[in-house]
C-alpha cells in the first residue's frame, strides 16, 4: 500500500505543490489562440483605455505650453546679365542664356551667412526664439530664372517680417555693389570698343585717300603715255624722213636715234606702271580696306551687345514681400496628439500582457526565485 502510494504521488506531481507550465492552460499548441489574446486585452480593457488617455492629455497639456510658431516666407529674384555670347537679335527677343552674377545656389549661401549677421544684431541678439540651423530654410528654385526663396518658422514675438526685410535688404545691397561694378566694366570696355572702331575707320579712311591718289596718278600716267605715244609718233616721222633724205647729216641721225630709244624707254616704264605696279598696290589698298571694313561692322556688332548688355542688367529685387501664415505651423496640436495617443495604446497593450503574464506566473516565479 505504502508502495502504491508513493508511486501515485510521483505520478501527481501536484500533491507536491508543483504545478506543470502549462498548467492551466490546457494543452499546448503551436499557434496563436486569439480568442485568448482578445480576452487578455478585454480583462485589462480599463488599463488600456487609461493608460492612452493619459499619453494624449500629457501631449495635449504640453503641446499647449509650447509657443507657438508661424511660417515667414518671401521670394528673392536674384540680378541677372545677358550672356556675352549672346547675338544682338536674342537680346532684343529675350530669348538669351541667362548668365547669373550670382547663381542661386551662392546666392542662398550668402543669405545664410547674412541670416547669421542679422541674427546677431539688433533686436535680435541671437536669442529670437528661432533657431537658423532648425527653422531658416533658404532654398533655389528647381525652374531656375535666379528665384530664391527663404521660409522662417518662428514665434509672432519674434517678429519674423522684420528678420526677412533686413535679410533682403542685405542682399539687395550686396548684389547693388556687384552690378554697379560690372556697369562699371560695361562702360569700360564701350569705350575701348568706340576707340578701335575709330582706328578702323581711319585706317579704312587713309587707305580709301591712297586709293583716290592712285587713281589721280593713273590718269595722269594715262596722259603721260598718250603724250609719250604722240611724241614717239612724230620721232619715228622724223626719223623716216631723215633716213630718206641721203643728204642727212650722220649726227643728226644720231640723235634722232637716240631720242627715239629714249621716248620708247619711257613709254615702257609708263605701261609697265599702269599694267602691273598700279593694278598690284590697288589690289592691296582695297584689300585692306576690306578688311578694315569688316573689322569695323564686327567691332560695331560688338559694341552693340556692350550697350545691350548695360541696358538689360536686371537688378536682384523681391518678388515676394515677406508675410506671416494665418494658422501656426508648430508646434502640431492634432498630430502630437495622435501621436502620443498611439503611443499610449501600445505601451498599455504591452503592460497589458506584462500584467496578464505576472497574475498568472507570479507563485511559480516567486517559488523558483526563493529555491533557484
Amino acid at each position: 500500500m505504502a508502495g502504491d502510494e508513493q508511486t501515485k504521488n510521483q505520478s501527481n506531481p501536484s500533491h507536491h505543490g508543483y504545478m506543470p507550465p502549462n498548467a492551466g492552460y490546457g494543452p499546448a499548441e503551436d499557434e496563436i489562440d486569439l480568442a485568448d489574446l482578445a480576452a487578455v486585452l478585454f480583462r485589462w480593457k480599463w488599463v488600456i483605455i487609461g493608460l492612452t488617455l493619459i499619453f494624449g492629455c500629457v501631449a495635449f497639456g504640453a503641446t499647449s505650453v509650447m509657443t507657438e510658431k508661424y511660417r515667414a516666407e518671401t521670394v528673392v529674384q536674384i540680378g541677372q546679365v545677358p550672356a556675352p555670347e549672346s547675338s544682338v537679335g536674342q537680346i532684343k527677343q529675350g530669348t538669351i542664356n541667362i548668365e547669373m552674377k550670382t547663381r542661386e545656389e551662392a546666392a542662398a549661401e550668402k543669405l545664410r551667412g547674412f541670416a547669421r549677421q542679422v541674427f546677431a544684431s539688433p533686436p535680435f541678439h541671437g536669442s529670437a526664439g528661432f533657431s537658423l540651423q532648425k527653422d531658416l530654410t533658404v532654398s533655389a528654385s528647381e525652374d531656375g530664372g535666379g528665384i530664391v526663396e527663404v521660409s522662417l518658422k518662428a514665434p509672432r514675438s519674434a517678429d519674423p517680417l522684420d528678420f526677412l526685410t533686413r535679410l533682403n535688404e542685405k542682399l539687395i545691397k550686396d548684389h547693388e555693389q556687384i552690378i554697379h561694378m560690372d556697369r562699371a566694366s560695361l562702360n569700360s570696355r564701350i569705350k575701348e570698343m568706340e576707340n578701335r572702331i575709330k582706328e578702323h575707320q581711319a585706317k579704312k579712311s587713309s587707305f580709301l585717300k591712297r586709293i583716290e591718289r592712285l587713281k589721280k596718278e593713273a590718269s595722269f600716267l594715262k596722259q603721260e603715255l598718250e603724250t609719250v605715244r604722240e611724241q614717239l609718233s612724230r620721232l619715228v616721222q622724223a626719223v623716216n624722213h631723215t633716213g630718206a633724205d641721203a643728204a642727212g647729216e650722220p649726227l643728226e641721225i644720231f640723235l634722232l636715234g637716240t631720242e627715239l630709244h629714249r621716248i620708247q624707254a619711257r613709254q615702257d616704264q609708263i605701261y609697265e606702271r599702269l599694267t602691273t605696279q598700279f593694278l598690284e598696290k590697288r589690289e592691296d589698298l582695297f584689300l585692306e580696306a576690306g578688311r578694315a571694313d569688316s573689322a569695323i561692322r564686327e567691332k560695331q556688332n560688338d559694341l552693340e551687345i556692350l550697350k545691350l548688355q548695360k541696358d538689360n542688367v536686371n537688378h536682384t529685387k523681391v518678388l515676394v514681400p515677406p508675410f506671416l501664415s494665418k494658422q501656426p505651423v508648430a508646434p502640431n496640436l492634432r498630430l502630437n496628439v495622435i501621436l502620443a495617443l498611439m503611443a499610449g495604446f501600445f505601451m498599455s497593450v504591452f503592460l497589458a500582457f506584462l500584467l496578464e503574464f505576472w497574475q498568472r506566473n507570479k507563485d511559480r516565479i516567486k517559488r523558483l526565485s526563493a529555491h533557484p
